[in-house]
């Protein structure tokens, strides 16, 4: 993750989808997911040149296609009768990770447009219908590409914590872990 206080990639430490699937499945109600719901599918050209790191002066340019948005739906037992929790509508263009300070794709989301963006979408519906288990707990894949605001944090800032607006899918972390507000 860059820090843009130390000006470098810092080692943070975050869950992998599989560690929010098994919370959900260690509490004998996760009773299955139907097949996710994608949007339409879209078509763009990134480009753009590296300003920072190891990748500095290097450019890329990229043509890739993507579902817009992705929808999943946790069934979750409670009290004998199978619910359905629906969870966000993910948008592709806000959750991807980019390469360097660029606005082109990481490999692994050139590579996996969908099944990226899916496991974005099944974080945020698990983290729905598993409060409890889950909480707030983001996962890997969500945060990957993402920045850090260390030193800048403001109370009441912590978007992706407590659900106050951070924006330019920044988030406020000390050390790799959540500063409460």
């Amino acid at each position: 993750m860059w820090s843009s206080v130390a000006g470098k990639m810092i080692e943070t430490v975050w869950p992998g989808i599989s560690e929010l699937r098994t919370t959900a499945f260690r509490t004998g109600q996760y009773a299955g997911m139907p097949a996710p719901k994608f949007g339409p599918t879209l078509e763009r050209t990134f480009k753009g040149q590296a300003g920072r790191g190891k990748s500095k002066g290097q450019e890329r340019s990229l043509t890739l296609q993507f579902p817009e948005w992705c929808r999943v739906t946790i069934t979750r037992e409670l009290t004998g009768k199978e619910r359905s929790f629906v969870g966000p509508k993910v948008y592709w263009v806000e959750a991807y990770a980019k390469w360097a300070d660029t606005d082109v794709p990481n490999e692994m989301w050139s590579n996996r447009p969908v099944g990226q963006l899916e496991k974005c979408a099944e974080a945020g519906a698990l983290r729905r219908a598993f409060p409890e288990e889950i909480g707030n707990a983001l996962t890997a894949e969500e945060m990957e590409g993402q920045h850090t605001l260390d030193g800048a944090f403001e109370s009441g800032q912590c978007r992706q914590r407590c659900g106050h607006a951070v924006g330019n899918n920044e988030v406020v972390a000390e050390s790799g872990a959540f500063l409460e507000c």
